[in-house]
């Protein structure tokens, strides 16, 4: 189930995070790399050989007692969470935010909170009723889907449904082979929150054409 808070964020603290952002989003940044003939393939784009930036945000910034104040109201305090400022180049593909031996599986959870406006309603984060602890779990189901898809029952239409045209190529498409749980649709304001270890993605708002980059809080809570 995704869990949507909407309002828990004022226009004024989504002001003071986006700011900081700003300031501090190329300070040690955490580089994600993508491909570039990926870039062009999936998305039709030159010179994009990013997916993400990230800067991670350590429990003594201010940003992250910031946080604080507002997550705990939610979360029970003893729980810690990694807090992350991300400038998304390119959509996420399906993944699961992997846990270890030290994550508190009571709250496994990740966290989405958007730092822009959803031009037409093109950001949002696709989740699916399917477990997975890890990405590597993650790549032993595609392996399967791919030897078994014809005899396999297709679950639902998200393909056709939802912009997930990134995530694989080729019919049928391994989006349908998993229950979806549910769609966050980004707003101001907000935050969603889901199971870490559910399949999850970012929508292609690459596709519209609208926006060369978004901006979000990511949580990974437990």
């Amino acid at each position: 189930m995704i869990e949507v808070f909407k309002d828990i964020f004022s226009a004024e603290t989504i002001a003071w995070f986006k700011a900081d952002l700003e300031a501090t989003i190329n300070i040690d940044p955490e580089d994600r790399p993508f491909a570039p003939e990926d870039a062009l393939r999936l998305y039709g784009l030159k010179d994009c050989p990013l997916q993400d930036r990230r800067r991670i945000i350590k429990n003594t910034d201010p940003a992250h007692k910031h946080m604080r104040e507002i997550l705990y109201k939610i979360i029970p305090k003893h729980v810690t969470f990694y807090m992350a400022y991300q400038r998304q180049f390119l959509p996420h593909q399906m993944h699961v935010d992997a846990v270890t031996d030290h994550t508190d599986l009571t709250y496994a959870k990740s966290a989405i909170i958007p730092l822009d406006e959803n031009i037409n309603g093109i950001f949002k984060t696709i989740v699916w009723d399917h477990v997975m602890m890890t990405n590597e779990n993650f790549g032993e189901f595609m392996k399967y889907f791919l030897a078994n898809k014809d005899t396999l029952e297709k679950l639902s239409d998200t393909s056709s449904t939802q912009d997930v045209n990134h995530c694989w190529e080729g019919t049928p498409s391994i989006a349908d082979y998993m229950l979806l749980e549910g769609v966050f649709d980004y707003e101001l304001g907000s935050m969603g929150m889901f199971d870490r270890t559910h399949v999850h993605c970012s929508s292609n708002w690459r596709k519209y054409g609208l926006v060369d980059y978004k901006d979000i809080i990511l949580l990974h809570i437990g």
